[in-house]
Parts: structure tokens; sequence; C-alpha cells
């Protein structure tokens, strides 16, 4: 496990190892690597974003190359924590952050709120939450 947790963490290990990697180890800290490696494949980033550990598929949701497809899935995601990787990611759309403004979870909204790419409307809305976490976040964020 220690070579491959050293492969994983190589910041020049090779897409392809990477993802040939990804394929051999169901070691959590390893995978958790290979997701923070920026040199990892969409492709790897679209499988991981499958598994049913919470904290890989986090890591995938805030990666800043995984895939819109695959941003808008983790989007749905159960697990709250997922769902605010999404929502805090700068490269989630607008129109994704947009629909997680309307999350049941008080840091999900937050995480939108805080988040520099979420319009001005979604944040006029979002400063009139019921949470004052979401609150303050959102104004904080309009003064910028």
């Amino acid at each position: 496990m220690f070579v491959e947790l050293k492969i994983a963490l190589d910041a020049n290990t090779r897409a392809a190892q990477l993802e040939q990697l990804s394929s051999s180890t169901n070691n959590k800290a390893v995978l958790a690597a290979i997701v923070k490696n920026h040199n990892t494949p969409m492709c790897v980033l679209e499988k991981l974003a499958d598994r049913k550990d919470n904290e890989i598929r986090q890591l995938v949701a805030i990666h800043s190359k995984t895939p819109l497809y695959v941003l808008e899935k983790l989007t749905k995601d159960k697990n709250d924590r997922v769902r605010i990787g999404v929502a805090s990611n700068q490269n989630t759309p607008l129109y994704l952050l947009e629909e997680l403004a309307d999350d049941f979870s008080n840091e999900v909204r937050r995480q939108v709120a805080s988040n520099v790419n979420t319009s001005i409307y979604t944040l006029q809305t979002l400063a009139l939450d019921r949470s004052a976490m979401v609150r303050i976040a959102a104004i904080d964020n309009l003064k910028n």
C-alpha cells in the first residue's frame, strides 16, 4: 500500500498510471490521493464518482477537472458533504448552483452563498434564507 500511496501522491505520475492504479486498489487513502492528484484523468474521476464511499465522492465533487455531467449527477447525491463539494466547486455552472440554493441542507446553501460564481439574484434570495449562516455568507459575497 505504501508504494501505491507514494505513486498516487506523486505530482509527476502520469494519467495512465493513475488510471491503472485506480482500477487495481480499493484502499481509501490511495483512492483519495488519486482524486487529489492534478494529473488524474476525467475518466477516472467519473468512475470514482460512483464509489459508495462518501469522502471519495466529495473529493471528486470539488476537483477542478470533474466533468459537468458528473457534477450534475453529484448535485443529486444523498450525502450532504458531496453536495457541499459541488456547491463549493468554482467550476459548477450557475444552473446547478441555483438548484443547490434550494437544498434542504443549510451547509449546502451556505456553500452556494459563498461561491464567487453564484448569481446576484441567487445571492439576494439566499440573503433572506431561514438560516443565519446562509444569510451572512450571501451578504458577504454580495459585498465582494
